[in-house]
């Protein structure tokens, strides 16, 4: 073997066991560094959804001044929200921590109602033992809810620095992208350099679109859904807007989680405002359905819906929340990989 092959070899065995040695220490403190690996994440995403703004204003203007002008527009954004629309969710959000403890009173009083309406019942013991069961796996399931609701807040507070970082981040991944792209290219073998930019190409194209889509659909629900709880005079109607436009970020589950928030607080506020509720809420997955994500996604995603449920299913067994966020854009990644492999060898 020549003296350049060996080098050749030595140089590949040492890149490998250099990446098997981060890999490792990566798993192995996982736990610790997650906050920071989901933030660069997060950041990696938005820088996504946000380039084709900033290459649209690159037209008329130098790339810094058009990042630095999105910045500033975001910020006064934030600023007139801060004064106008945060005051508001801020007052909901106080109002809905103090009444915490009688709403729970409530649902105990409301599944002892039913309990008693079902004890005079003359149904079959195994129905009416597996009816009860259910109520009882829903109290608690709405126990669980409340609590994860209060830990994911107090989760973010307490990592706001890995919060603080995530536009510092997306500043310089946009500003620098030329030289993160050339330094990612730097480490590939000459031979497979064409084969990659071209999966990558694709990748950016296709998530992004499918990023900005899902977005863009989640922002107009959690509109659309906030107007009409205001029209029927619902509580807490911003808040809940929100929680279901965060929701419907996730395909087929999102809607339905969504809307189980706001089924309870018209429960426990005025049984009466249930039909509207739901009214609002069938609505509205309708006209998401039919009209909004055929014209803003369309066909863009390209998998199937099994395919899609599958993935959500085992990203939440396994990775959780997160993992039902991403599931979705990771298996198009994958797709797209195993597609141009496929297409390269066939």
């Amino acid at each position: 073997m020549k003296a350049t092959d060996l080098k050749k070899t030595a140089c590949i065995v040492s890149i490998c066991l250099l990446i098997a040695i981060v890999a490792i220490g990566f798993l192995a403190n996982f736990n610790n560094i997650k906050p920071l690996f989901f933030s660069i994440l997060i950041a990696v995403l938005l820088t996504y959804l946000i380039n084709p703004i900033i290459l649209f204003l690159q037209r008329y203007m130098s790339r810094i001044c058009a990042i630095i002008l999105f910045f500033t527009l975001i910020t006064v954004f934030i600023v007139i929200s801060l004064l106008f629309i945060f005051p508001r969710i801020s007052q909901e959000v106080n109002k809905l921590i103090t009444l915490l403890p009688e709403y729970s009173d409530r649902i105990t009083g409301l599944i002892s109602q039913y309990q008693i309406m079902f004890d005079s019942l003359k149904l079959p013991e195994t129905f009416r033992s597996t009816l009860l069961a259910g109520i009882s796996k829903g109290e608690l399931y709405v126990n669980n809810l409340i609590d994860k609701i209060m830990n994911g807040i107090i989760n973010l507070l307490s990592n706001i620095v890995y919060v603080a970082i995530v536009p510092v981040l997306v500043f310089y991944f946009l500003k620098d992208m030329e030289y993160f792209k050339k330094m990612l290219i730097h480490f590939i073998p000459k031979k497979y350099q064409h084969d990659v930019i071209a999966v990558v190409r694709n990748i950016g194209r296709e998530l992004g679109l499918f990023i900005r889509g899902q977005a863009t659909v989640s922002l107009i629900v959690g509109i659309l859904i906030t107007i009409g709880l205001f029209i029927i005079n619902l509580e807490y109607a911003l808040i809940l807007g929100i929680i279901s436009g965060i929701f419907d970020l996730v395909p087929y589950f999102g809607p339905i989680f969504g809307s189980i928030p706001i089924v309870i607080i018209a429960l426990l506020e005025n049984p009466n405002n249930i039909v509207y509720a739901l009214g609002v809420v069938v609505v509205v997955q309708q006209l998401e359905s039919s009209i909004i994500t055929p014209k803003i996604i369309g066909d863009s995603v390209g998998l199937h819906p099994v395919y899609i449920i599958i993935s959500i299913l085992l990203g939440g067994i396994y990775f959780g929340v997160f993992g039902i966020l991403f599931a979705v854009p990771i298996v198009l990644v994958l797709r797209i990989i195993i597609k141009y492999l496929i297409g390269k060898i066939v």
